[in-house]
Formats: structure tokens, sequence, C-alpha cells
């Protein structure tokens, strides 16, 4: 297991590698600018611990490290302008189960005021996701956001699935608190059905979460471990 320490983004930096991937800092048509200072810490969806973690999927149902999608998945990889806007290269997928939950353990150094940012993707078509979907908790609160809307491509069935979108980034409308020391965010899947098909728990894909303050955030990624048991899918 090897320890990441998330690197420090400024603000221009971010806002022009993120026009270089063609994602968006916020789900709104206006991108604010990071006060000055601001640290970016990313971590990725991938390297959390999955052993807890599964979903369904159209056709499949999957387990731990079985979610992980993206280089090792013959239809992204068709799709390149989808397969550049994966950071690290993969996500998880299969999210969506009633109380199953991505779990992001981390550091930081001081106690602040940050702001949350989800890189998503949906493989279901346009969606508004709310709490009936995902709920955000962190550390141990759940917390209220606005609904945004993640776009995806017109799907004329749950036959039809797939990400034919790239991936963006969502700023979450609420400000979180961090706690000096240890925190946890979760992203618990609500068990949303596909239309009146209530067998398929439907959710965003998750590429990975960003931390903006003023500190330095830190984790440990178990990404070194979970690449062994990634398969082609």
């Amino acid at each position: 297991m090897k320890k990441i320490i998330a690197g420090v983004i400024m603000s221009a930096v971010a806002l022009t590698m993120g026009a270089l991937v063609g994602c968006s800092s916020t789900p709104s048509e206006e991108v604010p600018d990071d006060p000055a200072g601001t640290k970016t810490a990313v971590f990725e969806a991938e390297g959390c611990d999955l052993s807890e973690y599964s979903g369904h999927g159209w056709s499949n149902n999957a387990t731990g490290c079985q979610t992980i999608q993206g280089q090792n998945t013959q239809k992204i990889r068709e799709n390149q302008s989808v397969l550049n806007s994966i950071s690290n290269g993969y996500f998880v997928g299969f999210f969506g189960v009633e109380n199953t939950a991505l779990t992001f353990d981390f550091t930081s150094a001081e106690a602040v005021e940050a702001t949350l940012v989800l890189r998503l993707a949906s493989e279901w078509g346009t969606m508004t996701v709310d709490d009936s979907i995902m709920q955000i908790e962190v550390n141990g609160e759940i917390i209220e956001y606005n609904p945004f809307t993640v776009t995806g491509k017109k799907i004329d069935s749950a036959a039809t699935v797939e990400y034919g979108v790239p991936f963006a980034d969502f700023t979450i409308s609420t400000k979180i608190s961090l706690k000096k020391g240890d925190n946890t965010i979760k992203l618990i899947g609500q068990g949303a059905p596909f239309g009146d098909m209530e067998s398929m728990d439907i959710g965003p894909g998750v590429d990975c979460i960003k931390i903006k303050s003023m500190t330095d955030v830190t984790w440990e990624s178990l990404w070194e471990d979970n690449q062994l048991n990634v398969k082609e899918n």
C-alpha cells in the first residue's frame, strides 16, 4: 500500500488542464476562479477499498475490483473522447446499489472548509443526480446539495447502456468541513430504478473526487494492490 500525497494544483493550472480534457469545473455555465493559494487533492475511486463494494449492470453483477472500468473495457477503448477524459485511465462503475458506498479516507493537515468536486459520467443516459440517486456523507453526516445533471448518450433501453459522453467535474453546492486529522467522505448508492425496472440500481460512474482547500490533504491509495486484480471487461 503506497501513500499518495495528492498534488497541489494552483487554480490557473487546474482550469487550463480542465480545458485540455474537455471537462467543466461546475455543473453551471459560469466557472468561478479558486482563491489564490487553493490546493486541490485528487483521490481516484479505483484507489478505494472495494472489498465490500458491489453493483448491478445490464447483463451482469460485479464485486470488488471487477467494478473497475476504463482502459480494460473494450467499449470505452473504442470511444477515444471518453477514454481521454478518465483520470488515471480507470473509474469505478456499477454504482447505485442501496447503501453500497465508495469510501474515501484521508487526512487534513488543518481544520478547514473545503469544496468537494465529483468527476462523473453516466451510462444510463442523461440523469439528474440528487439524494434519491446518491447521498454524500462527510464525517458521518449526510450533507444536502443541489441536484445537478450528468449528460449521457441517449439510450433506447437498458440493453443499449454505455458511457457515451466524457467524464466531467461537478462542484457540490455545499461547502464541507474537514477536521484536522482523519476524515471520511462516502458516496452512497440509493437503489434508484431504471424506469420501471426495479432490479436495476442506477447511478453515475465515479472517476475521482477532488477536494479544494487551503491546506494539505493526503490519503492512502490502494491502487497498487487493486490494479493487480483488474480484469478485461
